[in-house]
C-alpha cells in the first residue's frame, strides 16, 4: 500500500506532506480472533519557513527580540533568518489482536526519530441487542497535525526539542443500526501530552443519524445529519517553543450532512461519498512560550519595551462553510489478489487536505 497527504499551510510550520507504505502481514491464531503485523515506513515534510515564520518557530521570537533591544534592528524590520527544511522519516511499527468484539493494539510512532514513543489502545464492543452495540476504548494515540505534533521539531537557538503530541483518554459510542436506519451518539475525554509542550485537556461529544433510501446486496446509499462538539483547555495550535502545532479551538460546534453511496459489478467495487455542513469555532489567544514562564517572562518584559510586536498570539473566532469528498474502488484480479485505491478532500477556510493511496492485497493458504 501506499499513502499520500497533503495538507497546506505555512511552509516550516503547518504546511505537511506526508508519504506512507504500510506493510501488513494478517493471520488467525485463534478460532475467532485475527493478529495484524504492519511496518509502516512513513517521510514527513514541512518545508522550510523564512521571515515572519521564522518568528513564530522555536524561541526565534525571543532572539528577534534580543537584537532589536541591542540595537541591532527595529521591532518592524523582517527577519532574515530561515529555518532548517523540516523532515523525518522512519518506521513505525503496530501488532493488532482482533475479535468479534474486541480489539487490542500496540504500536510505535516512526522509529528512528529522537522522539518515537508507544501508542495502542483498547476497544470493546458488546451487542447489547440485535441491532444495539456499545463501543468503548481507550487509547493512546500521535497527534497528526503537524510534523512537530508528530514527530517533533528541534529548537537550533537552544538545541532543545519540543513537539511529539499524544493524546490520551477514553470514549464511548452507542451505536443503533437495523439494517434501514440508524443512530449514533458518543463522548470523551483526553489529555494530550508532549515533550516540552503544555499540557491540555480535551472534551467531545458527537451524535448523528442516518436512512438508507434504498439497498440490496449490489448498491446502497446512505444520507444522514451529524453534529459534533469539543473544546480544549487551551490554545496550542501555534509552533514557537512549548506549542504543539494541533488543532486545539474552543467550543468548536459543528452540522454536516453525509452522502454515501456504493456499488458492486462482478469483481469490482466502488464507492463515493462525502459532506457539507457549518462549523464555528473560538480561539484563546495563547502564550509564545507556554511551557517556561522565564522565556516567556523575557518575551513579555521586550514587548513591554517595544522591541518584539507581541509576546501572545491573538484570539478570535472564525465560521461558515465546510466539506469533504471521496471515491474509491477495488477490483478482485482472481481469487488471491484485490487491487485497490482512494482519494480524499476536505476543507474548511484556509484549511486544506488531499489524501489519496493505492493498495494490493493478497492472500495466503485456503480461502
Amino acid at each position: 500500500m501506499v499513502q499520500v497527504r497533503g495538507r497546506d499551510g505555512e511552509s516550516g510550520l503547518s504546511k505537511l506532506t506526508e508519504a506512507k507504505a504500510p506493510l501488513t502481514f494478517s493471520t488467525v491464531p485463534f478460532e475467532t480472533a485475527r493478529l495484524d503485523f504492519t511496518a509502516t515506513p512513513v517521510s514527513l515534510t514541512a518545508g522550510s519557513g523564512a521571515a515572519d515564520a521564522w518568528r513564530r518557530f522555536g524561541t526565534n521570537a525571543l532572539s528577534q527580540g534580543r537584537v532589536v533591544a541591542a540595537g541591532g534592528a527595529t521591532v518592524n524590520d523582517l527577519p532574515n533568518g530561515v529555518t532548517d527544511s523540516q523532515t523525518a522519516s522512519g518506521v513505525e511499527l503496530n501488532l493488532a489482536l482482533k475479535g468479534d468484539s474486541y480489539k487490542v493494539d500496540i504500536g510505535s510512532t516512526p522509529l528512528g526519530q529522537d522522539l518515537s514513543t508507544l501508542v495502542g489502545g483498547v476497544q470493546w464492543s458488546p451487542k447489547l441487542t440485535d441491532f444495539l452495540t456499545l463501543i468503548l476504548t481507550g487509547e493512546r494515540r500521535a497527534i497528526t497535525d503537524s510534523l512537530l505534533s508528530y514527530v517533533g521539531a528541534e529548537d537550533k537557538t537552544s538545541g532543545k526539542r519540543w513537539g511529539r503530541v499524544t493524546k490520551n483518554g477514553a470514549n464511548a459510542l452507542l451505536s443503533y443500526d437495523n439494517g434501514d436506519a440508524g443512530f449514533y451518539a458518543g463522548a470523551g475525554a483526553y489529555s494530550y501530552l508532549g515533550e516540552n509542550v503544555a499540557s491540555n485537556n480535551n472534551l467531545q461529544a458527537t451524535a448523528g443519524a442516518y436512512v438508507r433510501p434504498f439497498h440490496s446486496d449490489d448498491r446502497e446509499l446512505k444520507v444522514g445529519m451529524s453534529l459534533s462538539w469539543m473544546d480544549f483547555s487551551k490554545n496550542l495550535s501555534y509552533f514557537s517553543y512549548g506549542q504543539g502545532g494541533y488543532f486545539s479551538p474552543q467550543n468548536y460546534a459543528s452540522v454536516s450532512f453525509p452522502i454515501e453511496f456504493s456499488r458492486k459489478f462482478d469483481d469490482l467495487n466502488v464507492n463515493i461519498g462525502g459532506a457539507a455542513g457549518y462549523q464555528t469555532y473560538s480561539q484563546d489567544k495563547s502564550a509564545y512560550f507556554p511551557a517556561n514562564a522565564s522565556l516567556q517572562s523575557e518575551l513579555e518584559a521586550l514587548a513591554a519595551r517595544g522591541s518584539v510586536k507581541d509576546a501572545y498570539y491573538s484570539g478570535g473566532s472564525k465560521n461558515g462553510i465546510g466539506y469533504n469528498l471521496h471515491a474509491g474502488a477495488d477490483y478482485k484480479l482472481n481469487k488471491d489478489v484485490t487491487i485497490g485505491g482512494q482519494l480524499g478532500y476536505d476543507t474548511f477556510g484556509d484549511y486544506n487536505e488531499s489524501s489519496a493511496q493505492l493498495y494490493v492485497r493478497y492472500l495466503f493458504g485456503e480461502k
